[in-house]
């Protein structure tokens, strides 16, 4: 036996046997019908709803009496699980066991299943885009645009592989003279042909000198031309204050006045979101700017200089904002001349403390002048630092007063009282010391000088030794340093390796004699005068990592870093930790043992 199974719209599933059986389901109801020439009867598992009455045929000729013929075997119907997972099959059990099986297969973009005697065809297609595309479009707008409708002296073609429509005006149309009539009613306003005294297009109204548009219900935006062409542009918002004006250009605003420009904002705020702001003038003594408080109180205006970070994390040595003074040099290049520099010297909360530079041009290179800075360690101390370099000369034209004192006259004589046993400049004849800081040359070699090289014997006691974090100089360091190793055009701030023949090599963590033993930082060319950093704070002349990095000796010769090396033979050695991201400032103690890869 064979089986076709074909749907119609997704709603109609039809089977045929060879041998003339036929079983038709469909979406629209619950029935089942079974036709075969070769049966008396069938069963089904529910009923399905009544037919249509169908049209009374007309009564045939009285056929003769037949013989009985031999009872035939009923059917039941029953659904069963088909071969495979896209099957389904209505199995046909005769009163004789015979049992013939009608297969139902799901197509393309159908799933099949069967729950007891119940089986479904469930559509799988998912796309219900019913939007049509552009060529459909033109397709069916083209031709009808082209061809249908009435278009009085306007031919219209339409080409379909460019999908452009064509509308061609006939060259004999009239459009002068008394051509065209004006048909609609109330044209009181129309007071001579081609005159209107006013027009209303939709929301806008144009009436003598005034074009009015009206956005919502009594909001509107209004030009009117006054004498002289003098113009004003307003904005009404009837219920509030929300009629902004805004212009969106796709490209430069020009503002370009015969006269003055004036901006007045009843809000009190003129704001402007640009990079940058010039104003430029061949005028003498021009551009001229001017800050004018006609308030009648103790304040004046005030120009502010803002810093408010995006990731509101400030950090040490910010900048807050700069007073440039820039021109040219005698040979047309641009020079900066001076700057007032404002910086942030501690951010932490409750222990803000900031920095005003006043910066002059000296070489071509701009120098301090005036550094007031805030001590972030101590409340009420301001440290100012005045001029830059030994040669430089400060000069105060009147008294030189400390604190409450004046100490010096402007003729260069100490003011303070009790001087009278100072006979001469350095000498002192008689007096007693009362706190008063002696310079450490007229001290005998016996006591301790602070800044001076020295050599101590003897026990001595030191409880803390304090280790500031070095500064951003190559070399600076603070620690424990040898002179020693005859050794020159050594690289500050790169990591060296002590050497058996007792000279220093750059250090490299490719192989165990180059970074076994002593290792230190080079803090000048020479390690007899400027000395090699065994252990302390120092700053690298490169970037060894992010701060608190575990830092190793790189393979790169004489740098560190915060990557232990992973190469056959390598050495993995300690050396310190960092403690600056980018100015190269790092704890130098290297770690006494290492450990060589092997990969």
């Amino acid at each position: 036996m064979s089986v076709e199974v074909s749907t119609i719209s997704g709603t109609l599933v039809s089977t045929t046997t060879s041998n003339g059986l036929s079983v038709s389901i469909t979406s629209s109801s619950s029935s089942v019908s079974v036709t075969s020439p070769a049966v008396n009867s069938v069963s089904v598992s529910e009923k399905g709803p009544k037919g249509d009455t169908g049209a009374t045929g007309t009564t045939g000729a009285t056929g003769a009496t037949g013989a009985t013929g031999a009872a035939g075997p009923t059917y039941s119907v029953s659904c069963v699980d088909g071969d495979n997972s896209d099957e389904e099959k209505i199995r046909l059990t005769g009163s004789d066991s015979s049992t013939d099986d009608v297969v139902l297969e799901a197509g393309t973009g159908l799933s099949i299943a069967r729950s007891d005697d119940k089986i479904t065809f469930t559509n799988t297609v998912s796309d219900t885009n019913t939007q049509l595309s552009t060529e459909q479009v033109q397709d069916i707008a083209g031709p009808l645009v082209a061809t249908g409708g009435t278009k009085t002296n306007i031919a219209v073609t339409y080409d379909d592989a460019s999908g452009n429509m064509d509308f061609v005006v006939a060259s004999d149309l009239n459009t002068t003279g008394t051509a065209a009539t004006v048909t609609s009613a109330a044209q009181t306003n129309i007071t001579s042909l081609g005159t209107l005294t006013a027009l209303d297009v939709d929301n806008i109204n144009l009436n003598d000198k005034t074009i009015t548009i009206t956005g919502d219900t009594d909001d509107t935006f209004s030009i009117v031309a006054g004498s002289n062409g003098a113009t004003t542009l307003t904005t009404v918002d009837t219920a509030g204050g929300l009629g902004h004006f805004e212009i969106a250009a796709d490209g430069n605003i020009t503002l370009d006045a015969l006269g003055d420009i004036a901006l007045e904002a009843a809000g009190n705020d003129i704001t402007m979101d640009a990079d940058t702001l010039t104003i430029e003038s061949s005028s003498l003594l021009s551009p001229f700017v001017t800050l004018k408080s006609t308030s009648s109180n103790a304040f004046a205006s005030y120009f502010a200089f803002s810093k408010l970070r995006a990731d509101d994390s400030p950090v040490d040595n910010d900048t807050i904002g700069s007073i440039l003074f820039g021109g040219e040099d005698a040979a047309g290049a641009a020079e900066q001349y001076g700057s007032i520099v404002g910086s942030i010297v501690e951010a932490d909360h409750g222990d803000e403390a900031g920095k005003i530079q006043i910066l002059v041009a000296n070489d071509g290179t701009e120098r301090n002048g005036i550094t007031m800075s805030g001590d972030k360690g101590t409340a009420s101390e301001v440290d100012v630092t005045i001029a830059n370099g030994a040669a430089s000369v400060t000069t105060i034209a009147g008294t030189l007063t400390m604190g409450s004192t004046a100490a010096m006259t402007n003729a260069g004589l100490v003011a303070v009282a009790n001087q009278s046993n100072i006979t001469g400049v350095g000498t002192i004849s008689s007096g007693v010391w009362e706190g008063t800081a002696i310079a450490s040359a007229n001290l005998d070699a016996d006591t301790a000088h602070l800044t001076t090289d020295q050599t101590f014997t003897g026990i001595k006691q030191i409880d803390r030794r304090k280790f500031p974090i070095s500064s951003g100089t190559d070399g600076n360091a603070i620690g424990d340093v040898v002179y020693f190793g005859g050794t020159t055009s050594m690289t500050v701030g790169r990591i060296y390796h002590y050497k058996s023949d007792g000279t220093w090599e750059i250090a490299d963590a490719d192989t165990v004699a180059t970074c076994d033993g002593l290792l230190g930082v080079a803090l000048g060319a020479a390690s007899d005068t400027n000395g090699v950093l065994l252990r302390g704070m120092v700053t690298l002349d490169h970037d060894a990592g992010a701060v608190g990095d575990v830092l190793f000796l790189s393979t790169v010769a004489g740098i560190a870093t915060s990557t232990a090396p992973s190469g056959n033979n390598d050495i993995v050695r300690v050396i310190g930790y960092c403690l600056h991201a980018s100015a190269g400032n790092i704890w130098f103690n290297p770690d006494s043992t290492f450990v060589e890869v092997t990969a």
